[in-house]
């Protein structure tokens, strides 16, 4: 998306650093398991925040059910802890949000965990019944 500074894509030789914030979230992810995510799943998408090094990442994913519209899912959010405190996953989900909309998408979905409901609830995400995941309903820009 453009017109957001510091935010895009991770780079490809950025993967091993990548890889290495994503273990704050996923201790027991293996570098070779998170590289074929990243090859094998096209449509999963690994955003990062670049302040200008790479320093928090989320990746989101488009779902296209057959019988409702599409959504953009988040399935990782994490900040490498040194960044933390300054806005960036504020600022990664805020990107989230702005590509689900793009894509015409009336909904955001984010697995947030249990510690990251507060988050999640304070951008204003529901929380769902199973208590780890969370929605918004977005307004067409």
């Amino acid at each position: 998306m453009m017109g957001v500074p510091g935010i895009h894509d991770v780079d490809p030789e950025d993967h091993e650093r990548a890889w290495k914030i994503m273990r704050q979230l996923r201790p027991a992810l293996e570098k070779a398991a998170f590289e074929a995510q990243l090859a094998e799943q096209p449509d999963y998408r690994l955003v990062g925040s670049y302040t200008p090094q790479l320093s928090g990442v989320i990746g989101i994913r488009l779902i296209e059910p057959q019988d409702s519209p599409r959504i953009v899912q988040v399935e990782d959010l994490v900040v490498a802890e040194t960044f933390r405190g300054q806005g960036i996953g504020r600022a990664l989900m805020s990107y989230a949000e702005a590509e689900a909309r793009r894509m015409r998408c009336p909904r955001l979905n984010v697995e947030c965990g249990e510690a990251g409901l507060p988050f999640c609830q304070a951008l204003g995400y529901r929380v769902h019944e199973n208590g780890v995941q969370a929605s918004k309903i977005l307004n067409a820009d």
